[in-house]
C-alpha cells in the first residue's frame, strides 16, 4: 500500500472524474470536451452511488456518537465502532488520498480507521470478469454444492491475495477441502466425538491428574487463541485461519501421541483425561473458527450440545 501512495504523491495531482471509459447498460453520455481533457465521450456509471455509500458509512458513525452523547467521553470509542474500508489494490489511491481529502475538506465527517487492501484474485489463471462470465457465481455454487458454504469461505480465505496476486482453481478447492478441512479439522472432531461416545456414552469424562504433556497442550491453547486475535485485529484473515487450523492440528497430534484407543484397555482414568482435553479443544474451535466457517462452527456446538462460547471465555474448561 505504501508503494502505491508514495508513487501517487510524487506524481502530478489531476482532477478526479466520475466516469469510466467503457460501455454499460443505460449509459448517460458525458462529453469529454466539456472539461477540456480531450478523452472523448465517457459514460456516467456507478461512481456517484459509490461515493454516497462511503459517505453514508462515515455519517453513520458520527450519528452513533450524537445519539449517545456519553460516547463522546469514552476513551475506548474506537473499540466500540470501527469504520473500515475493505478494497482492492486498484482503489488504494482513492481510499487513502482522494476520499480522505474530500472528507477532511468538508470537515464534519469521520475518517476511516483503516483501509485494508487486497491484491487481485484470478480464476484458473485468468482475470475474473463478470462481463465475460468468467467468475464463480454464488447462486450457482450453492445449487451445485448444497450445504457447502463453508468450504468456499474456507478456500477463499486460505487463498486470499493479501500480499500478492493469487489464483483460485477448482483443483486447489478440492485439495484444500480434502487435505485440510476434512483431514485436519474434520478428522480431529470426528475422533474426539466418536471416542467419547464409544467409551463414555457421549458424556464428557471427568479429568484426572494431568501429565506434563497435558499441561503443555493446555498451555498452547491460549497462545493460539492470542495469535488468531492478533491476526484478526490486523485484518490478516488468511494467517488467522491458519492459526485456527493449528489448534485442530494440536488436537490431532495430542490424540496420535496419547493413543487413547490403546490405553482404554489398561488405564481408563487416563483416557478420561485425554478425551476431556480433546473436548475442550473442540469447544474452543467452535468459537475460534466461527468468523471463517460459521455453519460448521454451529454444527460443532450442536454435536457438543453446548451454547455459544464467548470469545473471552475460550481456553480451558469450556465443555
Amino acid at each position: 500500500k505504501q508503494v502505491y501512495l508514495d508513487m501517487s504523491l510524487s506524481d502530478t495531482v489531476h482532477d478526479l472524474e466520475f466516469r469510466l471509459e467503457c460501455l454499460r447498460r443505460h449509459p448517460v453520455v458525458y462529453p469529454g470536451d466539456r472539461c477540456g481533457i480531450g478523452f472523448g465521450d465517457g459514460f456516467v456509471i456507478f461512481s456517484f452511488n459509490g461515493i454516497i455509500e462511503r459517505v453514508s458509512a462515515s455519517v453513520f458513525r458520527k450519528a452513533l456518537v450524537q445519539y449517545d452523547k456519553s460516547l463522546l467521553y469514552c476513551q475506548d470509542i474506537v473499540r466500540i465502532f470501527h469504520l473500515v474500508h475493505f478494497i482492492g489494490k486498484d482503489n488504494i489511491v482513492f481510499h487513502c488520498i482522494v476520499f480522505p481529502a474530500m472528507l477532511k475538506a468538508e470537515g464534519s465527517y469521520i475518517l476511516p480507521d483503516n483501509v485494508p487492501s487486497n491484491e487481485f484474485l484470478n480464476l484458473e489463471g485468468d482475470k475474473i470478469s463478470t462481463s465475460r462470465n468468467w467468475a464463480v457465481w454464488l447462486h450457482e455454487y450453492l445449487q451445485d454444492f448444497p450445504g457447502k458454504q463453508d468450504v468456499l469461505r474456507y478456500v477463499l480465505t486460505a487463498n486470499a491475495p493479501e500480499t500478492k496476486d493469487n489464483d483460485f482453481t477448482w483443483k486447489d478447492f478440492q485439495a484444500r477441502n480434502n487435505s485440510e478441512l476434512v483431514a485436519i479439522y474434520g478428522n480431529f472432531i470426528n475422533r474426539a466425538l466418536v471416542l467419547t461416545q464409544k467409551y463414555f456414552g457421549g458424556i464428557v469424562p471427568e479429568r484426572g491428574e494431568l501429565a506434563d504433556y497435558d499441561k503443555e497442550v493446555l498451555a498452547e491453547i491460549p497462545e493460539i487463541i492470542s495469535r488468531v486475535e492478533k491476526n484478526l485485529d490486523n485484518f490478516h484473515f488468511r494467517e488467522g485461519l491458519k492459526e485456527c487450523m493449528n489448534l485442530a492440528r494440536l488436537g490431532n497430534k495430542y490424540l496420535a501421541d496419547t493413543e487413547p484407543w490403546k490405553l482404554i484397555k489398561t488405564d481408563e482414568a487416563r483416557v478420561k483425561t485425554i478425551l476431556n482435553i480433546c473436548l475442550q479443544i473442540a469447544g474452543d474451535l467452535s468459537t475460534l473458527t466461527e468468523p471463517f466457517i460459521p455453519f460448521s462452527a454451529s454444527k460443532l456446538r450442536d454435536f457438543l450440545n453446548i451454547a455459544p462460547i464467548a470469545w473471552n471465555r475460550m481456553g480451558d474448561e469450556v465443555v
